[in-house]
C-alpha cells in the first residue's frame, strides 16, 4: 500500500484526489469541518464513484474505497501526509487547526498552493506547536493536479491531470520525502529549488486578480456571469501570460 494520507475539507477537488489516490492504492482518510456534510459517504460505505477521461475519449469508471472519513482530528491521527485541498483564503484558518495535533515527521501538503503559502504555515506550524521541530515538513503544489467536477460526494468527474506542475518543501532538504510521499504523482511534478519558485510560478495570484479587477463593474452590480468563461477575453489572457513572465523571470525559471 502507498502513503497513509489524510485530506481535508470536502470540495469537489478534495473528492477527487481522495477517489483517485485510494484508486492508486493510497490509504486516504477524509474530513469536513461540517462533519454532517460526510453522512452521504458513510452511507455509501466509505465508497466513491470515479471516472475519468481518458486520452482516447473513452470515460473509465472505478469504485474507490476510502480508510475514514470523519474528525479532524481522528483523521490526521497516525498519517504520514496531511493534503490540504482548500482555497488558499483558508490555509490560514485550517493550519492553525491542525497545528496542536501534528506530529514530527509529518508532512503538511497545500494543493494548491498560494503565493508563500509554504513559507506561512511553516512559521505557523512551529510557532503554535514549537514541539514538531525540524522534522516537520510543508510542501505546496503550483496549482490543483486534477480538472474535476463532483456531482456529489460520492461521485466525482475527472477530466484531466495537469502536468509540469512545480512542487517545493520547506525546509528544501525534507524534498525527497515529499516526492517519495507523492509517488505516483511525481510523474506529473516538477521539483523546484524553493518555496519561493513555487509561490511565484502560482497561477492564482494572476489569474483571480484580473478576472475580478476587469468585471468589478459586472461584479458590483449584481450582474451574473461565467467567471471563467465569460469574464476573460484575448486582451486578458495576453495580461495572464506578461505577468506569470514577470514572475518566472524574478525566480530565475
Amino acid at each position: 500500500m502507498h502513503t497513509p494520507i489524510s485530506l481535508s475539507p470536502t470540495d469537489s477537488l478534495l473528492i477527487a484526489m481522495a477517489a483517485h489516490m485510494a484508486c492508486l492504492g493510497y490509504d486516504i482518510s477524509l474530513t469536513n469541518r461540517t462533519e454532517s456534510k460526510l453522512d452521504p459517504l458513510k452511507e455509501n460505505n466509505l465508497k466513491i464513484l470515479l471516472r475519468v477521461l481518458e486520452s482516447e475519449g473513452k470515460i473509465s469508471e472505478q469504485l474507490a474505497a476510502l480508510d475514514y472519513a470523519g474528525p479532524l482530528e481522528q483523521a490526521v491521527e497516525g498519517r504520514d501526509v496531511i493534503m490540504l485541498c482548500v482555497p488558499a483564503t483558508a490555509h490560514k484558518g485550517f493550519v492553525q487547526r491542525l497545528a496542536p495535533m501534528m506530529t514530527p515527521n509529518q508532512l503538511l501538503v497545500l494543493h494548491p498552493g498560494q503565493m508563500f503559502g509554504a513559507l506561512e504555515a511553516y512559521r505557523m506550524l512551529l510557532d503554535i506547536n514549537p514541539k514538531l521541530g525540524e522534522g516537520v515538513a510543508v510542501a505546496e503544489i503550483e496549482s490543483s493536479l486534477l480538472t474535476s467536477r463532483a456531482t456529489a460526494i460520492t461521485d466525482v468527474y475527472v477530466s484531466a491531470i495537469k502536468r509540469h506542475l512545480g512542487i517545493a518543501t520547506m525546509p528544501a532538504c525534507h524534498h525527497d520525502r515529499t516526492l517519495a510521499c507523492m509517488g505516483d504523482y511525481t510523474q506529473y511534478l516538477v521539483s523546484r529549488d524553493t518555496v519561493l519558485d513555487t509561490s511565484l510560478m502560482d497561477l492564482n495570484a494572476v489569474v483571480h486578480p484580473i478576472i475580478t479587477l476587469l468585471n468589478a463593474g459586472s461584479i458590483d452590480r449584481g450582474a451574473t456571469f461565467n467567471y471563467y468563461q465569460e469574464g476573460k477575453c484575448d486582451h486578458d489572457l495576453a495580461l495572464f501570460v506578461y505577468l506569470h513572465a514577470c514572475k518566472a523571470e524574478l525566480s530565475g525559471l
